[in-house]
């Protein structure tokens, strides 16, 4: 019965709250120490890439088919909306980046042979 009382008082939410922190570091630092011990390949990399947008997208499609034609023109929109931006905005900052990166993405003042470049940027 104390269990009870604990748990229905105002510690217990604050025992909730404390055991999922503890269940979600858990669950994250085991992701690095597997990931750390596996030899990533080319497929494995493109399978963890690919791994967020499977995540959204089996929970989002089928609530949308659920909910009918009006949530389905949502993600519609809202994919329509993803890529205009990717068209535009990640298209002109990629042109100027190119000037402030080297291809490795470290900053072109950084080596002495872009010196003078990065002077006229």
């Amino acid at each position: 019965m104390a269990i009870e009382t604990f748990i229905a008082g105002p510690a217990g939410s604050y025992a909730a709250i404390g055991a999922m922190a503890v269940a979600t570091y858990l669950c994250r630092a085991s992701g690095v120490a597997l990931m750390s011990r596996l030899r990533l390949t080319p497929r494995v990399t493109r399978a963890v890439k690919a791994l967020p947008g499977s995540i959204v997208v089996a929970t989002v499609a089928p609530l949308a088919a659920q909910a009918g034609l009006a949530a389905m023109a949502g993600v519609l929109a809202a994919l329509t909306t993803l890529g205009a931006r990717r068209l535009l905005v990640e298209s002109s900052s990629r042109s100027t980046s190119l000037f402030k990166r080297d291809l490795f993405r470290k900053p072109v003042a950084t080596f002495r042979d872009h010196a003078s470049f990065s002077a006229c940027a």
